[in-house]
């Protein structure tokens, strides 16, 4: 008998705050974190993923308070414009790596 891999499939809700400024950073930092997550699935390095998770975790109640109080998004550009950019940089590198099989000292003590 076969075993099945369950597969998550994620369902993302139309982003509609009432503000164009909110709804604006919330599609581009659930863009960000669809990336990451993508990319997690491909890193086998535990702890890596674990840290992974743990920012993407943060970044979903971040998000969910910006979807509460839209007058807040102005306050997570920083976050948008560098690190999340930085941050998908750096976990697609890392998945690239990880699909070709290298690995040397430096990666696997990243």
């Amino acid at each position: 008998m076969e075993e099945e891999e369950e597969e998550t499939v994620l369902v993302e809700k139309k982003i509609d705050t009432g503000s164009v400024d909110a709804d604006q950073v919330l599609n581009e930092g659930q863009g960000y974190l669809r990336q990451i997550r993508a990319d997690n699935e491909v890193i086998r390095n535990d702890f890596v993923s674990a840290g992974l998770e743990s920012i993407e975790s943060s970044m979903t109640k971040i998000f969910a308070y910006v979807e509460e109080k839209p007058g807040k998004a102005q306050r997570v550009r920083k976050l948008l414009r560098y690190y999340l950019p930085t941050l998908t940089k750096l976990t697609g590198f890392y998945a690239k790596l990880e699909k070709q099989g290298i690995e040397g000292e430096n990666i696997t003590q990243s």
